[in-house]
């Protein structure tokens, strides 16, 4: 696939250069049909689930090179022009423990709709500890949690919960993509039922705790032989199938008959042959079980999305297809969300490690724009800018001029930033 491309793109190249002849890349589809099927028959399909394909197939051929050249270490041309970096900040609301998780990206998809990615419950506010609960919570209420309340550790949490400030024009109210950043990056609150389990919370209330462990009382299903007389019991536990590999255990559970019913006994004897008529009785004799839980807290959080490494290519979907009803239905927003040639990134990097010097400013070079309305069914084009200022039309074989004021009206689905500075 990654071959197709790059002759796929040299042959364009060439087009451009000695031919007006529009170019159609077949042989780089024909790849892509190959691994997913479902884009047989050229029907309608999710242009961005497309892209994802697209970058996950190149990047998966490319890991599988390297790893024969041994060269595992190598990045690959997808992660190299795609790739970024976001870092997760959770924060417990009791201890103030700062917990870092990253997460690589080939895109980032954002919400048009304006609202609050705040979860608020119904349930009582408070400490929630399992797995029980009862009398504990009340002294969890009293208990004085130590908090880790260094200088440093007091300064990276005001920085994560400090306001992310955009650049909006005066008396601005329409929605713009720098909100929808933003608000991809807003606080996310979970308590109630949502609280998360805190590994500091749980260690300083419990101690150390071995891992989860189960300990069980052997079930024990007798089976009364008249055969000399002798009684055999078996173990249902996990030596049964070394022990008793020769008895039909769903035939003692069920008291069915079976031709040859086997005994064999723990010494490693050899077999001997019992009628079905010295099968006399079947009982079960119950025992409860025991299980050991490893005890946690469970705790108000805070958390919220930072990127961490800026790509060299940016790319931002918007969801315009949102699902509704208990049905899976999808309905396509056509909202109109404001967004401009160039943008700052800066506002939205991790205030932990953030170099000031650092100052990431990208350039918008193509827009795809999808036209109908429902996912299944409409028609894809695209603007795409060669060069700052100039802009161009491709819808299918058509390819024509275009301009800013007509590409600005537009509703992106998908929108491509390349880093400039």
């Amino acid at each position: 696939m990654h071959e197709k491309l790059r002759t796929n793109t040299e042959k364009q190249k060439e087009g451009v250069k000695f031919s007006q002849e529009v170019f159609a890349p077949y042989d780089l589809f024909n790849q892509i049909i190959a691994k997913w099927s479902q884009y047989k028959g050229f029907h309608q399909q999710d242009s961005h689930e497309l892209l994802r394909h697209l970058l996950d197939g190149i990047r998966d051929e490319q890991i599988k090179a390297l790893k024969e050249k041994g060269e595992e270490k190598k990045k690959t041309f997808i992660d190299e022009v795609f790739g970024g970096k976001l870092v997760n900040c959770i924060i417990c609301d009791a201890c103030k423990l700062i917990n870092y998780n990253y997460e690589p990206f080939f895109d980032i998809s954002v919400s048009i709709e304006n609202s609050t990615s705040k979860k608020k419950s119904n349930e009582e506010e408070g400490d929630i500890v399992g797995p029980d609960n009862s009398n504990i919570k009340e002294k969890l209420k009293k208990e004085k949690y130590p908090l880790v309340n260094d200088e440093k550790n007091n300064k990276d949490i005001q920085c994560i919960l400090d306001d992310i400030v955009v650049e909006k024009k005066e008396n601005d109210s329409v929605f713009s993509i720098r909100d929808c950043i933003k608000q991809f990056m807003d606080i996310d609150i979970l308590e109630g039922k949502e609280a998360c389990v805190c590994d500091n919370c749980t260690k300083i209330r419990y101690g150390e705790q071995e891992e989860t462990t189960k300990s069980k009382k052997v079930k024990k299903v007798k089976v009364n032989m008249k055969n000399n007389g002798k009684k055999i019991t078996v173990k249902k536990h996990q030596d049964c199938d070394e022990d008793f590999t020769h008895i039909s255990y769903y035939a003692i559970m069920n008291g069915i008959k079976e031709e040859n019913l086997r005994s064999f006994n723990n010494e490693g004897d050899d077999e001997e042959d019992i009628d079905n008529e010295n099968v006399e009785e079947s009982e079960e004799e119950e025992v409860e079980e025991e299980e050991e839980k490893k005890k946690v807290v469970y705790r108000r959080i805070m958390k919220r999305y930072f990127i961490d490494e800026p790509p060299k290519i940016l790319v931002l979907n918007m969801k315009r297809f949102i699902q509704v009803g208990f049905y899976g239905r999808v309905k396509k927003s056509d909202k109109f969300v404001d967004f401009q040639p160039f943008l700052k990134l800066s506002p939205y990097l991790s205030p932990i490690k953030h170099d000031e010097s650092v100052q990431p400013f990208y350039r918008l070079y193509g827009v795809v724009v999808h036209s109908g309305f429902s996912v299944q069914s409409g028609h894809y084009f695209a603007y795409i800018s060669r060069k700052l200022g100039e802009w161009f039309y491709a819808s299918d074989s058509i390819i024509k001029p275009s301009d800013w004021d007509e590409v600005k009206k537009s509703c992106p689905y998908l929108l491509f930033y390349e880093r400039i500075k």
